[in-house]
């Protein structure tokens, strides 16, 4: 079954600099791991500083793999410091 969420976070103005780098690195592998289909980052063009990531994986176990690799861990050490508050994650289905 195709898993889909979303991740949703407000970055401190004064870390989006780095934020931003480590969000597009961190969407730039995302393209490398094996079974995500899709793993995109929006920002708000209201309110600059906050985001929504779409993604979509194969199945749960292509989403517990993207989750506990290094890369995730390496993006939230430098993401979650620079957030006003920690990320929301929500997972969906097609209705």
């Amino acid at each position: 079954m195709t898993i889909r969420g979303t991740a949703r976070f407000t970055v401190r103005e004064d870390g989006l600099d780095e934020a931003l780098g480590a969000i597009r690195a961190f969407v730039a592998h995302t393209r490398t791991e094996r079974g995500t289909l899709r793993y995109e980052s929006w920002r708000s063009l209201d309110r600059p500083t906050e985001f929504v990531h779409l993604m979509e994986f194969v199945d749960e176990e292509a989403e517990r793999a993207h989750a506990s690799s290094d890369a995730v861990k390496t993006f939230t050490g430098v993401l979650y410091p620079r957030c006003e508050h920690e990320p929301t994650f929500d997972r969906f289905e097609l209705a």
